[in-house]
């Protein structure tokens, strides 16, 4: 049993608490000691600067610090580590859910180039059929980090009723609920959105289209999915730097003025009809993860 906590810097005494204790070669944030100048634990390489755990302190400044005009160079995530990590050359998505989702069961979804620059932003929905035990299947969608895969993050096929039009977006379980409940098949899709036309075999769309409740998926409209898809192909098209990155899922909206804002954001989300959260729960059978 320890003793003594970590030091939050990562070191006590000079020396890397970690690598002492456990022989762990990687420390804050997840990045890899680098030992050859410095010595053993002193500093982690991040790629594009050298964090020295020490001092707490970068040795250099943000090679990005010019999209960012107002805050320090010096400084990492703009001071949020648990929402934000810093840029691998990927886009990320960031969903902003509310505590309590029987209220709210809406979110946002924000999307950033590899600089963590905004690029586009739509609504989702965050309820699942089996109520707000995130740790049960068919329940709300869990809170945490997921993997975007670099490769095939798309998927299609499956009932075009339950997805809507347009692939779905593959997100991995990583780190948080979503991993501590086992769940998977997570993904960002459309759906119930349409009508069958049999006399004509097509598609119709759905005048003023409610987002319906999932089996844990976040469900978006049809036409946010599609160019959701389109952005972050242009995004990899015009910057072979650009990839799939993390979708991190929080619950800090805040009601503030009959809208649920993000926090430090203007920005919010109009509340939906009073009895929509009441009339939109989806009756379908589960087909992965709808």
């Amino acid at each position: 049993m320890l003793k003594s906590a970590a030091y939050p810097f990562n070191t006590i005494n000079g020396k890397d608490f970690f690598v002492r204790n456990f022989g762990l070669r990687f420390g804050f944030n997840g990045k890899e000691d680098d030992n050859e100048v410095k010595g053993q634990g002193n500093s982690q390489d991040f790629g594009s600067r050298i964090y020295d755990n020490r001092l707490g302190r970068w040795l250099s400044v943000d090679p990005e610090a010019s999209i960012y005009p107002a805050w320090s160079p010096y400084v990492f995530v703009r001071d949020n580590p648990i929402l934000r990590v810093d840029p691998t050359g990927k886009w990320d998505i960031e969903v902003h859910v509310y505590k309590d989702r029987e209220k709210y069961g809406y979110g946002t979804a924000i999307v950033k180039d590899r600089h963590g620059k905004e690029v586009f932003r739509f609504e989702i929905r965050a309820q699942g059929t089996a109520g707000a035990n995130r740790m049960k299947e068919d329940a709300n969608t869990p809170l945490g980090t997921y993997d975007i895969p670099d490769q095939g993050m798309w998927k299609d096929g499956g009932s075009r009723k339950s997805y809507g039009p347009n692939p779905r977006l593959i997100l991995d379980p990583e780190s948080g609920e979503i991993k501590e409940s086992n769940r998977d098949d997570i993904r960002i899709h459309g759906g119930r959105q349409e009508e069958y036309d049999e006399a004509t075999g097509k598609w119709i769309d759905i005048k003023n289209p409610q987002l319906k409740k999932t089996h844990g998926c976040l469900r978006a409209l049809d036409e946010d999915v599609a160019t959701l898809k389109s952005v972050t192909d242009k995004l990899m098209k015009n910057d072979s730097k650009e990839n799939g990155g993390k979708l991190t899922i929080v619950d800090d909206l805040e009601k503030k003025d009959g809208k649920y804002v993000i926090p430090d954001n203007s920005t919010g989300v109009p509340l939906p009809p009073s009895n929509d959260i009441k009339s939109t729960n989806s009756n379908t059978k589960k087909t992965g993860g709808d």
